[in-house]
């Protein structure tokens, strides 16, 4: 087994485990706008390969919003909460594709 193949393996496990922690957290609370470090990951697993500094914010907040187990008001967020998700978006993706 090379490196390469280790690694990869290596984050994948540590992504199944960030996945399998949230949904046990989630399960006993809604997310809201001020959950930035938990919807960043879930858009990230949910539109993975999709380089997040391309989104727009007026699409990202539409995708917040069809999240499951979101309970934000739409009027709630704001430039300042959306930056902060697309960040944590971007953290995930670089970590996967290294971009």
């Amino acid at each position: 087994m090379t490196w390469i193949q280790t690694n990869y393996e290596i984050r994948l496990r540590v992504r199944d485990f960030k996945a399998r922690t949230r949904k046990r957290m989630e399960a006993c609370v809604a997310l809201k706008w001020t959950d930035t470090r938990s919807i960043g990951e879930m858009l990230f697993e949910k539109y993975d390969t999709l380089d997040p500094l391309t989104v727009r914010f007026t699409d990202m907040h539409k995708w917040v919003l069809d999240l499951e187990d979101f309970e934000g008001k739409p009027e709630e967020s704001n430039e300042k909460t959306l930056e902060a998700i697309q960040m944590v978006w971007y953290e995930e993706w670089k970590d996967e594709y290294g971009k």
